[in-house]
């Protein structure tokens, strides 16, 4: 019975890490450059976990819904106007009214990267960050993809292994041409009990003044039981298709 509550327990943890697992992450070949205005829009989702689907159905666990109310948006003070209405997003910003140096600290909370350089020290930037203001639900707003691509969950034998992908889009402003560049690492870690091991690659981005958006893929391979938790990292330019906005 102990193992049993241990199993369902480290379910419980999947889905607490699935519904946040918007993590840096990338592709090739795509363009960054946007120009001087940036317009965001798009049908808005929610995405949920179904508990129930993790032993009956694990192909469908992830649950994605249209979200059909209406928020307000915050983008930090750099300007910008929007909102979502009846499930829409419509967001508009040309020139950041706030800009300052370039970095990725938004994208290295795990300090992962090194040696991060921008070929203009003079160059000025910002993060263009989706929040919502007023509702005690959401708090996030995120271009974003999450797929599983593995998943191996037996109670009778205690195996709970998983294997999953999450793409998120970021926007960047920068007030001249710059290549932004950093150096991958492997760094270990241990959060809650469980040994995470985060490997980044390195990264050259061309990136054109005015708007450019950049997107990062998080791989992830999970062991449950054994708490071990393996990433990989790739930032690159572009935005990939089949991305939807989810509401965290």
């Amino acid at each position: 019975m102990k193992k049993e509550a241990y199993f369902f327990g480290m379910l419980l943890l999947l889905t607490l890490i699935l519904v946040s697992c918007p993590n840096p992450a990338g592709g090739g070949g795509l363009k960054a450059s946007i120009g001087d205005t940036l317009v965001l829009s798009g049908q808005v989702y929610t995405q949920e976990i179904d508990l129930a689907a993790l032993l009956t159905d694990p192909d469908n666990i992830l649950v994605i819904k249209p979200f059909n109310a209406s928020l307000s948006i915050d983008d930090d003070g750099l300007g910008g106007s929007g909102s979502i209405t009846n499930g829409q997003l419509n967001y508009t910003i040309g020139t950041p009214g706030v800009l300052g140096p370039i970095n990725l600290v938004d994208i290295n909370d795990e300090g992962v990267y090194t040696n991060f350089s921008v070929s203009d020290p003079a160059a000025q930037g910002a993060f263009c960050v989706l929040e919502i203001s007023g509702s005690s639900e959401y708090y996030n707003l995120l271009k974003m993809l999450t797929k599983i691509t593995n998943m191996d969950i037996n109670p009778m034998s205690m195996k709970a292994e998983l294997s999953f992908s999450a793409t998120t889009v970021m926007y960047v402003y920068v007030d001249r041409d710059v290549v932004v560049s950093a150096e991958g690492s492997t760094i270990k870690d241990n959060d809650a009990g469980m040994d995470i091991e985060i490997t980044a690659r390195d990264f050259s981005l061309k990136l054109k003044e005015g708007w450019n958006v950049i997107h990062a893929v998080s791989q992830q391979k999970m062991d449950l039981i054994q708490s071990k938790m393996e990433m990989n990292l790739r930032l690159s330019a572009g935005e990939p298709s089949g991305l939807r906005w989810i509401l965290l």
